[in-house]
């Protein structure tokens, strides 16, 4: 072997042995090349993906704290209202809070958080807070109340119409959706627009709460009276703080 070194010989056969060998050596390299390449892929796309979950999450956050903020600023804008009114008025009024109420509005009644200890009783009136009247009072116990909204079809207030002419009527809840002012002598001409407001009459509720709008009229030239849909001014369905008028 040290003879045949010494020629030259051993490098002579080398060459063969390297130059056949070569392509398996390359090719052995790229396809570890490809692997490494490969699983740096995977793993960059779950990184990927788990950025893409963080920031999904965080969204979702956001959204879920903004719309928080969003119904505490309308309860803080309606507590102001509230109080505002309640400076206004000469009344004897209670300021509270919505306890629960039905959210598709099928039912008319609504549980607050103040009771006959606060001097609630039934058949006071319910203001929302743009003093428009919401609902009455029907049950009054120590700890919270529950009232009927002004379109629950048990409703009956003694009202006034304010337009040119003004006159009197019988606002009554309309199946749940609407109002209807009843017993309006026939010789009135009812004009769209035209406020409705309590009467006063009863000595329940005190004159003068805006209760809503004619809207349109039912007249028939065989009837004492004719009768007008009225839309409510209050809000029906969002609020969650009222105003109840105790004594006046």
């Amino acid at each position: 072997m040290v003879l045949l070194n010494s020629f030259g010989y051993i490098d002579f056969l080398k060459r063969p042995v390297f130059w056949a060998t070569r392509p398996v050596f390359s090719i052995s390299q790229s396809t570890a090349n490809v692997a490494k390449g490969f699983f740096a892929a995977i793993v960059d796309l779950r990184g990927q993906l788990k950025e893409k979950k963080n920031l999904e999450q965080d969204v979702a956050r956001l959204r879920s704290e903004n719309a928080l903020l969003r119904r505490q600023t309308r309860e803080l804008v309606e507590v102001s209202d509230l109080l505002a009114l309640k400076s206004r008025f000469d009344y004897q009024t209670v300021a509270s809070t919505v306890v629960s109420k039905d959210p598709t509005g099928l039912k008319k009644s609504v549980t607050i958080d103040k009771g006959s200890e606060s001097g609630i009783s039934p058949g006071d009136a319910v203001l929302d807070s743009s003093g428009s009247l919401l609902g009455i009072v029907e049950r009054s116990e120590r700890g919270y109340s529950v009232f009927n909204i002004v379109t629950d079809g048990g409703i009956k207030i003694d009202a006034e119409a304010l337009g040119s002419s003004a006159f009197l009527g019988i606002v009554a809840g309309s199946h749940g959706v609407g109002l209807t002012m009843e017993l309006i002598s026939q010789e009135v001409s009812l004009e769209k627009g035209t406020e409705v407001v309590t009467s006063g009459i009863t000595g329940r509720i005190p004159a003068g709460i805006l209760i809503g709008y004619i809207e349109d009229s039912q007249s028939k030239e065989v009837e004492l009276f004719q009768s007008a849909s009225l839309v409510p001014a209050a809000k029906l369905q969002n609020f969650n703080n009222v105003l109840v008028i105790t004594g006046f």
